[in-house]
């Protein structure tokens, strides 16, 4: 599998670590640290991910870390998609989730709306219905989050015979997780996309027992410790934080679908 952060191709996950920010390790808790460590062996979680979405596991694939998509229309911040998995014809856009709290909704996004904002929801809406061929409008998309729309937006804006988007939601029993919030969300924007199979829509529960030095850590930042930066990177750099147990789909769209691959 090729390696990519921001489309930058990489060699090693040690390069995949050191090309993020490093602020963006300040905390433990966030969903970067268990992603980056499920992604750790990438070839052998590439076929677990496949299986539980129910598509063909693609023999070569390119995995795209913070894969990056300006705005089509309007000014705007470029959407940053966690992990984009590019295949022939294929696009498998990956948000992950873990401690993070839900997002603002477009309604709460556009607040008392601007002719600017308008464009870049509209932009966002018609890269969406164009693979889609479903015609959504801002007024059709008030209650979603507004970081919804623009990732499935995303996953459909290279040219692909079959689109995917994958909420990831990282469990470690230690609360309940948000996942009645994100299978409505997803569900809500697959009520408006209808049975087009242009856009699939797939959510997934990844277990996992934190190991004890990722344990400490999490401990530092309960107790005020801030800045874990260094500590956080070296944990990934040397060794897995986290065991995984395996995923968990809770709901997949269209299921059973072909994955083409790049040849």
């Amino acid at each position: 599998m090729e390696l990519r952060h921001n489309d930058k191709i990489l060699g090693s996950f040690q390069e995949l670590v050191r090309s993020y920010p490093e602020r963006e390790f300040d905390s433990p808790f966030r969903s970067t640290v268990p992603l980056l460590s499920l992604w750790r062996a990438p070839d052998q979680c590439l076929v677990g991910f496949c299986q539980a979405i129910q598509v063909s596991p693609p023999t070569q694939c390119v995995a795209s870390f913070e894969y990056q998509v300006p705005p089509p229309k309007g000014r705007g911040k470029a959407s940053h998609t966690d992990l984009m998995l590019f295949g022939d014809s294929t696009t498998i856009a990956i948000e992950a989730k873990y401690t993070e709290p839900p997002y603002k909704t477009v309604r709460q996004w556009m607040g008392v709306g601007s002719s600017n904002k308008r464009s870049v929801l509209e932009g966002w809406l018609e890269l969406i219905s164009r693979a889609a061929k479903r015609d959504l409008r801002p007024n059709d998309v008030g209650k979603i989050s507004y970081q919804l729309v623009h990732r499935c937006a995303s996953a459909c804006h290279n040219v692909a015979r079959t689109r995917i988007v994958v909420y990831m939601i990282f469990d470690d029993g230690s609360k309940k997780p948000e996942s009645d919030y994100y299978l409505g969300q997803l569900k809500f924007i697959k009520s408006l996309l209808g049975h087009s199979a242009g856009l699939m829509l797939a959510l997934i529960r990844v277990p996992f027992r934190p190991k004890p030095a990722y344990l400490d850590l999490q401990k530092m930042w309960k107790s005020g410790r801030r800045s874990l930066r260094a500590a956080v990177i070296d944990e990934l750099l040397r060794d897995a934080p986290m065991e995984f147990d395996g995923f968990q789909p809770l709901w997949i769209s269209e299921p059973r679908c072909p994955l083409s691959v790049k040849r």
